[in-house]
């Protein structure tokens, strides 16, 4: 099921000088493809971010309804993956256990806990053009529209590792593991869910 994530009004000035001939075509048509890299989409101080590969493709068909003005629609489909990985110990003090209403030390022990973030968007902008003539062979072409984006897959997977929640409990000056009826726990990868993203 397709959806709408946010519609973007931007002022997308895209100046091209391409050669023609004296004609002034009323239809162009366009192809793009390209790649690149992309970083998980995550707020962190801890782990590290492994960048990964990401492609885009986008046609458009432009026409001009006289010598100067026109419009353009397009398609543009693009995905990417980015990985995050992390052998670190997470702390968070006040914790208030709902058992026994006793304050904590919340406690997260990451040993090699990797996820690999997954996103794929179709997106289609609409803009109107001007062009002019600069001579026999080229015209200029200005730009201004908007894109309206769909999120069609936004999920992470663990793909090896484990994590412990563990309670420090003062108190007692004790350390408190192995209780999954309490929220201490060991959870290993395997998990997939979807990110509640926002472009």
């Amino acid at each position: 099921m397709y959806r709408i994530i946010f519609i973007l009004l931007v002022a997308v000035l895209s100046v091209g000088v391409r050669a023609q001939y004296a004609s002034m075509p009323s239809n162009y048509y366009s192809f793009y493809m390209g790649g690149g890299l992309h970083s998980a989409s995550l707020n962190t101080s801890m782990g590290t971010t492994k960048v990964g590969a990401g492609f885009l493709f986008q046609g458009e068909y432009q026409h001009f309804i006289d010598e100067h003005y026109g419009y353009a629609v397009s398609l543009k489909y693009s995905s990417y993956q980015s990985s995050f990985n992390i052998s670190d110990v997470e702390s968070v003090g006040g914790v208030i256990h709902p058992d026994n209403k006793l304050e904590y030390e919340s406690k997260t022990y990451y040993n090699d806990w990797n996820e690999v973030q997954t996103f794929s968007v179709i997106a289609i902008p609409i803009q109107g053009y001007y062009r002019m003539r600069l001579n026999k062979k080229s015209l200029l072409f200005v730009g201004l529209g908007a894109q309206l984006d769909f999120l069609l897959v936004a999920k992470y997977a663990t793909t090896k590792g484990s994590f412990d929640t563990r309670g420090f409990f003062g108190y007692t000056g004790q350390e408190y593991q192995d209780l999954p009826n309490h929220g201490f726990d060991t959870y290993k990868y395997g998990s997939e869910n979807d990110i509640d993203a926002a472009m």
